[in-house]
């Protein structure tokens, strides 16, 4: 595979579209939570989960794999497939038992935006991408601005931060191993990162199954088609760019959080502190945009 273009060979390189689909899939996972907010029943998080893969698979299976619906799920590395495809059951996993041993959410959720950083260790070692002094700085300083936006008051227990740890190992796995699947059709990596979680939670849906009306089903519909989309940006983001280059977009979605509930008016007053730490991730975005590949050491493409 040739190597990633060089800054100054095209107005928008690879490194550049990268960044900008990683801005679409954060963009899209801000969504998926405020489309969460809309659900009028309490349902449990694991039907939600469960309901948001259903949705992607039948996606996967009546559109994209119409008419050749074993494309979807040929591939030269099933184990491996299916390893990246259970970090999407660990991911929720950790969230949802560390909110039902009562931790904060905004403070657990600070110590799972230590995600793009592990991503930056990750991918050196597994990938050997080598992120320069000034990559590293800018991925430090959006998570500061990330954890400014959460503005977390309370403290986590030890078993609450080792699962929000736990979270945040496994998106930044799952990120590094899908750069590794670059080379593997989009489709085929969509179709397991969906049958991974939705196989076992199939099986413990009737314990916990709360059916849902019109209303709500409609709600849990949008969340998989949301959801798809998003995992479809990251996946190309992670096809054309070091994974490196693209994490400190990941806190983005922080501030399309914020931007798409204050313009539908549910936070008629943003105050001082949502500006000033988006101002700082955004920063930090636009650097990488900027400086491109020179913020990379050596290129990565002899990494399997």
């Amino acid at each position: 595979m040739s190597s990633e273009p060089t800054q100054g060979t095209s107005p928008l390189t690879a490194g550049r579209r990268g960044v900008l689909w990683m801005t679409v899939a954060v963009a899209g996972w801000a969504m998926v939570e405020i489309i969460g907010g809309l659900l009028e029943r309490p349902y449990s998080l694991f039907q939600v989960v469960w309901s948001r893969y259903a949705v992607h698979l039948l996606f996967m299976l009546v559109v994209v794999g119409r008419g050749a619906p074993g494309a979807l799920w040929r591939t030269r590395r099933l184990r491996y497939q299916v390893g990246r495809s259970m970090l999407m059951l660990g991911m929720p996993a950790c969230f949802i038992f560390g909110l039902a041993g009562g931790a904060p959410a905004g403070a657990f959720l600070s110590v799972f935006w230590t995600s793009p950083l592990l991503i930056l260790v990750l991918a050196r070692v597994l990938l050997r991408e080598r992120a320069r002094v000034l990559l590293v700085a800018a991925a430090v300083a959006a998570f500061a601005g990330m954890v400014l936006l959460q503005n977390p008051v309370a403290s986590l227990s030890p078993s609450a931060v080792a699962l929000a740890l736990g979270m945040s190992f496994c998106f930044a796995l799952y990120v590094v191993m899908t750069r590794s699947l670059r080379t593997e059709w989009t489709g085929t990596n969509l179709f397991y990162t969906a049958l991974g979680p939705f196989l076992p939670l199939t099986a413990v849906m009737p314990f916990m199954w709360t059916t849902p009306d019109l209303h709500d089903a409609l709600v849990l519909a949008a969340i998989g088609v949301v959801g798809l989309g998003s995992l479809y940006a990251l996946d190309r983001s992670a096809a054309l760019a070091p994974v490196s280059l693209t994490s400190p977009a990941q806190y983005l979605q922080g501030v399309w959080t914020f931007a798409i509930v204050f313009a539908l008016g549910a936070m008629p007053h943003l105050g001082r502190r949502i500006p000033v730490a988006s101002a700082v991730i955004v920063a930090a975005t636009c650097l990488t945009w900027w400086f491109d590949s020179r913020l990379l050491g050596t290129p990565d493409d002899s990494a399997s």
